[in-house]
């Protein structure tokens, strides 16, 4: 999945404590430190998403972490909090690298707001969504397939940067590559294929569980992926399934999606772009499977 995890920083033990209990009963991963001296290991070692950093601390203070954080992390965002909300403080912090900042007293929603957008910006860093075509992130199958594409298509991303942005592992993407490989996109599922048709013959929703294949033995070496690690490499043509998967992120990724010309990229009709975009919507990437002789149409009475 995209990280949600989100570093605290404040000197307040009142003011964490809040902050905490805010963001969990939303499922955010959160951490606190109290100390903003040590704030910039946590970020380093623990890799948070989104900071909500104090401007006002003891022995350092808020525009002096903010710095550090965006020359070590720069894909982090960073939220300016202080209870001296002039605009004198709030340019400073822009001027500095801060995203956003939150001024004392903060409700609830304003706090809840600003996580969920600049976590939204920090997965745009990756993949953009238009909102006009559905391509949940947050389901298991297309996150694995999106940690698995963003590795093939920038080369110059180590594995162990790109898994700041993901809840896998270095090993979990070679695990995933492989699987992908051999199997194609229906090897990212925790089941066999046999299962999986046995789901759509019931109808049922798509409800993968949450763990990685079997364990795989892999070369522990990264493959050098500036030779051949691309999107050519990366989409196997002769997987419908994958096609199929990359064509309704086409429609979901683009910023004027065009159906007209995503059809005519792919050689295929309106009616069947939209038939297979309907499955996908019902049961997500398991609906893209192909249609089994005697196995009813995905939406069908019986």
């Amino acid at each position: 999945m995209f990280r949600k995890k989100i570093l605290i920083v404040d000197d307040s033990p009142e003011i964490c404590k809040l902050l905490e209990e805010l963001l969990l009963s939303d499922e955010y991963d959160v951490m606190v430190c109290e100390d903003g001296t040590k704030s910039l290991n946590y970020v380093l070692e623990e890799e948070p998403c989104l900071v909500l950093l104090d401007y006002m601390m003891p022995k350092i203070d808020g525009i002096t972490v903010l710095k550090k954080i965006k020359e070590n992390a720069p894909e982090v965002k960073v939220i300016i909090i202080t209870g001296a909300g002039t605009e004198e403080i709030a340019v400073e912090a822009m001027k500095a690298g801060a995203d956003d900042y939150v001024t004392k007293p903060f409700t609830p929603k304003r706090v809840l707001e600003v996580c969920r957008l600049y976590l939204a910006k920090f997965r745009e860093q990756f993949i953009k969504l238009n909102d006009k075509y559905e391509y949940p992130l947050n389901d298991e199958i297309i996150s694995r397939y999106e940690y698995l594409r963003a590795g093939y298509t920038n080369s110059q991303l180590s594995i162990n940067k790109l898994k700041r942005y993901f809840t896998f592992s270095r090993q979990d993407f070679y695990i995933l590559d492989k699987k992908k490989r051999e199997f194609g996109i229906i090897g990212l599922f925790d089941r066999p294929l046999h299962e999986l048709e046995k789901q759509l013959d019931e109808e049922g929703e798509l409800s993968p569980k949450k763990r990685l294949p079997d364990y795989i033995e892999t070369d522990s070496q990264e493959f050098n992926r500036k030779q051949f690690c691309n999107l050519d490499s990366f989409i196997n043509k002769n997987d419908p399934v994958q096609i199929r998967l990359e064509i309704i992120r086409d429609a979901a990724t683009s910023d004027r999606p065009n159906v007209s010309l995503i059809c005519k990229k792919y050689n295929l009709t309106r009616e069947v772009f939209y038939q297979n975009y309907r499955r996908f919507q019902k049961h997500g990437v398991l609906g893209l499977l192909d249609k089994k002789k005697g196995r009813p149409m995905l939406g069908s009475k019986r």
